[in-house]
């Protein structure tokens, strides 16, 4: 009973990391809207321009649509770096790795992206795919 589960578990990590690696991810979704934000800079852009007086409104709006450009670009950037790490082979999980006896610091290293410190009562963990969970401190 306990290996069919572990086999269970390790299939649903791997179908996980999986679904990384091939771009089933919001990467799509992002681009999408790196587009239609670009398109409606243009477009502000343009229509500043055919504006002989300063126009303030214009500027700020220009300002965040180009912050924006900015943030989406980097979210896009960060995608595609976890797809590529969750893309090496040494990625993939085995049934021996989720039998674990005793802490193994490589395999905390090939599921743990990053510790976040929350407070002194809680912290984040970010797993490899951008899973994230807040645990409290006992």
């Amino acid at each position: 009973m306990a290996a069919n589960f572990t086999d269970e578990v390790a299939a649903q990590i791997n179908g996980i990391l999986h679904n990384i690696q091939t771009g089933e991810s919001t990467k799509p979704n992002l681009q999408e809207q790196l587009e239609q934000t670009q398109q409606e800079f243009d477009r502000l852009l343009e229509m500043s321009l055919d504006f002989d007086e300063d126009t303030p409104f214009l500027d700020d709006r220009l300002k965040k649509l180009n912050n924006k450009i900015k943030s989406l670009k980097k979210a896009i950037e960060d995608s595609a770096t976890r797809q590529e790490k969750a893309s090496q082979p040494e990625m993939l999980l085995s049934v021996k790795d989720l039998q674990i006896q005793e802490y193994d610091d490589a395999l905390t290293a090939r599921i743990i992206e990053k510790i976040t410190v929350r407070s002194r009562n809680e912290i984040e963990i970010r797993f490899i795919g951008g899973y994230e969970k807040a645990m409290p401190l006992e």
